[in-house]
């Protein structure tokens, strides 16, 4: 998704896709300012231009894991605003997890998703634990 279009910016067509499609989005821009914006409105990914061919291949890998998670946080879910909340509640949690111990997204995610399983708590409910185990700023 690119973020200049004629109709609707991308942000807000990727907020609309997410709310009632769950898509895999990836916003694609030469603004770097606006990482945090495309995150939350539900992107999976965001890759500044001119985009590698050479990059393509981890973006599309990254992208589709995290895809993969947020269909888990979906299935969870009824009401689609709640789904885009968790999902970024677990985003932030699994960054803090990867901050905390060198872990890399994806073994981040592998073991949240233990933590569901293995204590038998919901995703929410887990994501929250997370959370709570940050250290104070």
């Amino acid at each position: 998704m690119d973020i200049q279009m004629p109709e609707m910016d991308g942000l807000e067509a990727t907020r609309t896709l997410m709310l009632r499609h769950h898509t895999c989005v990836v916003i694609v821009t030469g603004r770097g300012q606006l990482r945090q914006d495309a995150e939350q409105v539900g992107a999976m990914n965001y890759v500044l231009k001119p985009v590698l061919g050479s990059q393509i291949p981890a973006l599309v890998e990254s992208s589709q894991q995290r895809f993969r998670m947020f269909l888990r946080v979906w299935k969870q879910m009824d009401d689609p605003e709640e789904t885009l909340r968790v999902w970024l509640l677990m985003r932030r949690a699994v960054r803090a997890q990867m901050d905390r111990s060198g872990l890399s997204e994806g073994e981040a995610f592998r073991l949240l998703e233990e933590r569901v399983d293995r204590g038998g708590k919901s995703l929410l409910a887990a994501v929250e634990e997370l959370l709570a185990e940050e250290p104070e700023s």
